[in-house]
């Protein structure tokens, strides 16, 4: 799902997946990322949604402890030894 995200939103080339991961990483700090997350149950051109309504509406509940996660990761990552 999120990588029909990224690529709905950007045309991120899903084949790529170093790309994917440093885009998701920053796709998921933007205020938007949630819309375009709900947008996958759309349906589309053919009709059909990209994914369940239940399968989004579980994975935006889980943003914010993702980013809860990237943040405690990023503080670790960027601590001086003393």
């Amino acid at each position: 799902m999120i990588a029909a995200a990224l690529a709905m939103t950007a045309r991120y080339n899903r084949a790529d997946p170093s790309l994917m991961a440093r885009e998701f990483h920053a796709m998921v700090f933007e205020d938007r990322f949630e819309d375009d997350l709900k947008r996958l149950a759309a349906p589309w051109f053919t009709g059909t949604a990209r994914a369940e309504d239940a399968e989004v509406k579980a994975l935006v509940e889980k943003i914010p402890e993702i980013r809860r996660a990237f943040q405690s990761l990023e503080s670790r990552l960027l601590q001086r030894p003393s």
